[in-house]
């Protein structure tokens, strides 16, 4: 597991072999880079930190990064903005597979030169503008489909 780090900034967490080759062209990363090849690459080993504690309070994990010029980086990120990007990361996923499932629709309505019914037009608007509600991902009012 790796991090890019930028000026002693984290940029990227998980940041994969993959990202590190895509971004660093010139270089050779092999599947196990050396401390060098990662200087290289703005790229540093992570490692867990200690185990998480609870509390009644609130619930942190930690990341360590490990640094060879001054030890460690410790990054501790809430619980609860975990759960709100992972909550906003579903209702994302939902929403877009509420527009797939009625892309028939539209597709049908252009192959036919036929106009795409307005409520479909405004169900997918409806989708699209999910986000945007001032509570999302919690509170928020999912458009009604009109397949139902």
């Amino acid at each position: 597991m790796y991090a890019k780090i930028v000026d002693g900034a984290l940029v990227k967490y998980p940041y994969s072999l993959e990202e590190m080759r895509a971004d660093n062209l010139d270089l050779e990363v092999l599947d196990a880079p050396s401390d060098a090849t990662l200087a290289l690459c703005s790229a540093r080993r992570a490692t867990m930190g200690p185990a998480p504690t609870k509390s009644s309070r609130t619930h942190s994990f930690s990341l360590s990064f490990s640094d060879n010029a001054d030890g460690s980086v410790e990054i501790v990120y809430a619980a609860s903005e975990l759960a709100r990007g992972l909550a906003e990361f579903n209702m994302r996923d939902a929403r877009n597979s509420a527009l797939t499932r009625c892309d028939w629709v539209i597709t049908r309505a252009y192959e036919e030169g036929a106009p795409v019914p307005a409520a479909y037009l405004a169900y997918r608007q409806a989708l699209r503008d999910l986000p945007s509600q001032p509570g999302f991902p919690y509170d928020y009012v999912w458009p009604q489909d009109p397949q139902a």
